[in-house]
């Protein structure tokens, strides 16, 4: 089903099952590749120092780095970069964490297929295909750029295996309504996207991005970095070797043609799918002197695919905020991990969506300042216990519905899930409350599931 001239939409089930597409599966049989451009055992001076691997596993030889050990980190770049992007977090990250960092097709260290297409449904299938591959469960996503798309084209067909997502400078499509309507409008200030349009246009496109070799850090300055002491004869030889010819553009070239002539296809969540990755923790960090994909425009697609999601804005970091800010990105990454804990289990994803939405209610009446929209996820006879302006508050929740009347609305009201613990007919929730008319508030809900519906039983809450 097309959707726009520039993007197209595909469905995907809940939990689609372990086999890669059947148009991936067709490719395997035709494509051929020739070897990366990049050698397996490059350090580009010392400064990638990780053990390549490589999966057949999406019909070509796919580059990854797994390193360390615990929850797996699954690190997805964008246009026209590779892992090395996430070097430094790597580095910081991997003595606490598993951190998987593939290449995408025709980046980096993985091939570059001949007779293939290069848009963003392939990139999907090839991350598919890689995941199923190695088994990885209990995901956290980071994403960067396209990484953003692909990353939630692997989520959306794979809702279960997803822990976490962490949008960094990367779009978090995930059939919002107004989504083509934002994409739209962020091209309009946007002289990447401007630039491919008019290339297109012109007949050139494939000859400037076959040439990404010499003209790779003009793109990087469009796109927009910050910090230019960055800049080093390793640097820039790391993101120029993967394009050493036009021959090896084709995934350079494949990403931006892609968009300007309407062939990416964003896959899109059934009503199911949607409800479970609502209720993930997620975070986005976001470079705020990003010129080609503004915050203005991705951040509100954020909030509406993660209503208790958390965004982190960096003012001195551009497009590529990994770069511009790396120790900032991956202690922001170590601090969301730490502080997040949902079970993703099939058997109590239902559940777990009711208590998220009953939090959104409670949420939604305090914004409104409405205490008869927050009243219904309360049980009749609940209970309120906590601190606010230095004195004990005790009794029924009556108090609070109280307080919320005699107050006015708290547009700015947010709401950030940290954990919810069930056990059948029971379970605890913490939630971090900000922007509640100059409160902020750490509340713990107990909840009862009686003839299938939930309910607070009580909240217990401390005031900062």
């Amino acid at each position: 089903m097309t959707t726009d001239a520039k993007f197209g939409s595909t469905g995907s089930p809940a939990g689609q099952n372990a086999q890669p597409t059947m148009a991936l599966a067709a490719a395997k049989s035709t494509q051929t590749s020739k070897p990366a451009a990049v050698k397996a055992s490059e350090t580009f001076n010392g400064t990638w120092p990780y053990e390549a691997h490589y999966s057949k596993a999406p019909g070509f030889a796919m580059h990854y780095i797994d390193e360390g050990k615990g929850e797996t980190l699954l690190f997805l770049h964008g246009e026209p970069t590779w892992g090395y992007l996430f070097r430094h977090q790597i580095a910081a990250l991997k003595e606490k964490y598993r951190v998987v960092v593939p290449d995408h097709m025709g980046f980096g260290k993985s091939e570059t297929p001949d007779n293939h297409t290069y848009f963003l449904q392939d990139h999907i299938d090839n991350l598919e295909a890689l995941v199923l591959d190695l088994d990885l469960t209990d995901i956290t996503l980071v994403m960067h750029d396209f990484g953003g798309p692909t990353g939630m084209g692997l989520a959306i067909r794979h809702p279960n295996r997803i822990k976490r997502i962490i949008s960094v400078n990367g779009p978090t499509p995930m059939g919002q309504s107004d989504l083509i309507d934002r994409v739209t409008a962020n091209v309009a200030v946007s002289p990447w996207f401007q630039w491919i349009l008019k290339a297109e246009g012109e007949g050139t496109l494939e000859k400037v991005l076959g040439e990404s070799h010499y003209s790779i850090l003009s793109t990087l300055k469009l796109n927009g970095f910050v910090d230019n002491s960055i800049v080093t004869d390793a640097w820039l030889e790391a993101y120029r070797a993967p394009f050493p010819n036009p021959d090896y553009g084709l995934g350079a070239i494949g990403w931006a043609k892609g968009y300007a002539t309407g062939q990416h296809q964003f896959e899109t969540p059934s009503e199911e799918v949607k409800g479970i990755l609502a209720i993930t923790p997620a975070l986005a960090i976001w470079g705020k002197q990003d010129r080609t994909l503004h915050g203005e425009h991705f951040l509100p697609l954020f909030r509406s695919a993660f209503p208790s999601g958390i965004v982190h804005e960096i003012d001195k970091a551009g497009h590529y905020s990994p770069e511009d800010q790396p120790s900032l990105v991956a202690h922001l990454i170590d601090s969301f991990m730490q502080e997040t804990t949902v079970s993703k289990s099939a058997d109590n994803r239902n559940d777990i969506a009711a208590i998220s939405s009953i939090i959104q209610t409670y949420a939604e009446g305090g914004r409104k300042g409405d205490a008869v929209i927050m009243k219904p996820v309360f049980r009749e006879n609940a209970t309120l216990h906590g601190y606010m302006d230095g004195g004990l508050l005790a009794g029924p929740i009556e108090i609070l519905f109280g307080w919320v009347a005699e107050n006015p609305p708290a547009p700015d009201l947010e709401a950030k899930i940290v954990n919810i613990d069930l056990a059948d007919t029971v379970a605890t929730a913490r939630i971090e409350v900000t922007g509640w008319l100059g409160y902020r508030f750490t509340d713990q809900f107990t909840l009862l599931k009686e003839n299938g519906a939930w309910t607070i039983t009580s909240k217990v809450f401390h005031t900062y």
